[in-house]
């Protein structure tokens, strides 16, 4: 039977398990012996009397050995208690140990975890389970702001470590400045308050933004707080009259003509409009209007009414730059120069000269050559001609008018002129040569010189010193003996008396003199009025000896000037007559 070649009449072990048949509890069956390794098959396999009986722990887990767990309350979870059994064997009946309260079959690790009972149901060592019966959403709050990450959540009965928040929506979880519950600041570059957005309305450091529909940068009275511009709502400043047009708004430039108040102030076609005209203020409606004052306007306003400027004068419309020229005082053109025009056309002709504007008087400009104004009339023209002798130029010394000559051999010849003094400046110079004739102290009056010259103003008369004469004799270098007379006389000796009654003898300015007497043997006698003396009276010096025959020669030329003492106002005041006479 186990195939050993001995017979099993004979064979004392005849399933050949080393176990003899006397002691083999199955001495057929070569799997069943002493030594045999129990097996849970329902045999005693290793005839220990025992079917199935306990093994060790240790060899549990083949041949059918499993390691059964105490589990007093049956709830299929035992203790940690165990034994090696082949099927369940009283409490030894559970195959998975791990039961915390093996008193309470609703406690093992097969059940579900359930919330805030008092109990870790499933055993796991934890009452917290995620997933637990009643359990609630905690989400991740790593910056521990009170927020959670909407993605990082976990189902617990109570919060546990970084799942703390049931309240999820934390757009940062590394920020705790960052969550649902922050009011949004504006400008930090953060959506602090987790929404989607950081220009959140009414964000703190929002401003207002207007509504702006045509995006003209001006909106109307309606607002929202904003950080930036959000859609229309995106002007910063208000006071759009027509959000409909992106052309009309608050500091446009109005623009003329074109039926819309352009920048919103209330009025169209205001002052300083684009394609405004410079309008100038024109007080006294000439149509010119002044420099400095004006608008530039889409069209005429009240006074500002002429686009023609250069009016001088706003208050007199005979003023300005399209106005003739009068002589008045008055720049009438306003062309910056007063009575400018030609005196001519202000003024009309003038006769002998040509007219002048002074002062905004109309006067006589100029004469012409010789004719001179003395009245001072502007309707008389120049009405005074100069005399012959300012037609030779006879108007100084040197150019003085030659009248010839007379003689004291001839007391008759007298020379007279008949002139003009025209201007009040102007003199008349005449030159004349007097001659000294021989004397035979026969004549008359024995030894005397008959050598006496006069110059006299004879017309008018009176002459009242209007009109005077400067006699210069020898030369036009000599002294002037007399400047200031009417009449000037020359003498010899002292039988002639000057125009003061006295004596003149040679010195026509002599105003009193001494009756010399030659009398004596000396020039002191002779000055002492002492008798005959040859040697005074003989003398070339004693010019003075009364009553003696004087033979010098004393033909000179005599050099006449005449002039007015004052100016003459009518022309017949310029006239005078001057005589030139020997005289004995």
């Amino acid at each position: 039977m186990d195939n050993d070649g001995i017979g099993d009449v004979c064979d004392d072990d005849i399933d050949g398990d080393g176990d003899p048949n006397t002691s083999d509890c199955e001495p057929l069956n070569p799997l069943v012996f002493h030594y045999a390794t129990e097996k849970c098959n329902g045999i005693d396999d290793n005839c220990n009397g025992q079917t199935d009986e306990e093994r060790a722990s240790g060899q549990c887990g083949i041949d059918g050995y499993r390691t059964y767990f105490y589990d007093g309350d049956n709830d299929g979870y035992g203790k940690d208690l165990s034994k090696c059994l082949c099927s369940p064997q009283g409490f030894f009946r559970a195959l998975v140990a791990g039961d915390c309260d093996d008193n309470d079959p609703q406690r093992n690790p097969g059940v579900q975890e359930i919330c805030n009972n008092g109990k870790d149901d499933n055993c796991n060592g934890s009452e917290n389970d995620e997933n637990a019966t009643n359990c609630l959403i905690y989400y991740a709050d790593r910056d521990n702001d009170g927020y959670g990450v909407d993605s990082d959540f976990k189902c617990l009965c109570f919060a546990v470590g970084d799942y703390r928040t049931k309240t999820a929506g934390d757009c940062n979880d590394n920020d705790a400045s960052v969550n649902p519950g922050k009011d949004e600041i504006c400008y930090n570059g953060k959506d602090d308050n987790c929404n989607g957005t950081q220009n959140d309305e009414g964000a703190i450091g929002s401003k207002p933004f207007y509504w702006d529909a045509d995006g003209d940068g001006y909106g109307t009275t309606a607002y929202k707080y904003f950080c930036y511009a959000s859609e229309n709502w995106r002007a910063e400043r208000t006071g759009d009259c027509n959000d409909s047009d992106p052309q009309v708004y608050p500091g446009r430039s109005e623009v003329c003509n074109n039926g819309k108040d352009d920048n919103c102030d209330g009025m169209q076609d205001t002052e300083g409009a684009d394609g405004c005209q410079t309008y100038y203020y024109d007080g006294d409606g000439d149509n010119y209007g002044i420099d400095s004052n004006s608008k530039c306007l889409c069209g005429p306003a009240g006074r500002y009414s002429t686009k023609t400027a250069g009016d001088c004068n706003d208050q007199d419309s005979s003023i300005n730059p399209g106005a003739h020229e009068a002589c008045n005082n008055k720049d009438d053109n306003c062309n910056g120069q007063t009575d400018d025009g030609d005196p001519v056309a202000m003024c009309g002709t003038v006769p002998n000269g040509s007219p002048a504007c002074v002062g905004g008087q109309c006067k006589i400009g100029s004469c012409s050559q010789g004719y001179y104004d003395v009245d001072g009339q502007f309707s008389d023209g120049c009405e005074c001609q100069w005399d012959t002798y300012d037609a030779q130029g006879a108007n100084d010394c040197d150019h003085a008018y030659d009248l010839g000559q007379i003689t004291d051999a001839n007391p008759t010849g007298i020379v007279t002129v008949n002139a003009r003094i025209v201007p009040g400046s102007d003199v008349d110079w005449f030159k004349i040569r007097m001659v000294d004739s021989q004397d035979s102290g026969t004549d008359a009056s024995p030894g005397k010189d008959l050598y006496h010259f006069t110059a006299q103003i004879i017309s008018p008369s009176p002459n009242n010193g209007t009109f005077l004469i400067e006699v210069r004799r020898g030369s036009c270098q000599a002294a002037s003996p007399c400047s200031n007379y009417d009449n000037f006389s020359w003498y010899t000796d002292f039988f002639g008396n000057n125009e003061q009654g006295v004596h003149s003898g040679e010195n026509p300015c002599v105003t009193s003199m001494t009756q010399w007497n030659c009398c004596g043997p000396s020039q002191s006698d002779c000055e002492n009025g002492g008798g005959p003396p040859d040697s005074c009276c003989n003398s070339p010096d004693s010019i003075f000896c009364r009553g003696y025959h004087y033979c010098r020669d004393d033909t000179s030329t005599y050099y006449i000037m005449v002039r007015r003492s004052s100016p003459a106002t009518t022309c017949n005041d310029t006239q005078y007559t001057l005589q030139i006479r020997p005289t004995r």
